[in-house]
């Protein structure tokens, strides 16, 4: 989950970029990178950033509610 964080900004095949867009350690860190530049913004679309790091975290709270849901008491 690491590794992406090092790759945003870099210079990858498109299909990497692809995968890199859909995770959110690699969203985060754009966020982070936009949020360090005064003025202008070096990735565009945050919300796509937003939306991403919120997608994931519905489904972590799913599968969640799903594992509990299953347990026996």
């Amino acid at each position: 989950m690491l590794a992406p964080v090092f790759m945003v900004g870099l210079p990858v095949p498109d299909l990497i970029d692809v995968l890199l867009t859909l995770i959110p350690t690699s969203q985060a860190t754009r966020l982070a990178m936009n949020g360090l530049m005064m003025g202008e913004a070096l990735f565009p679309d945050a919300w796509l950033s937003f939306l991403v790091i919120a997608a994931w975290g519905a489904v972590a709270y799913a599968l969640l509610l799903w594992r509990l849901s299953r347990r026996e008491a």
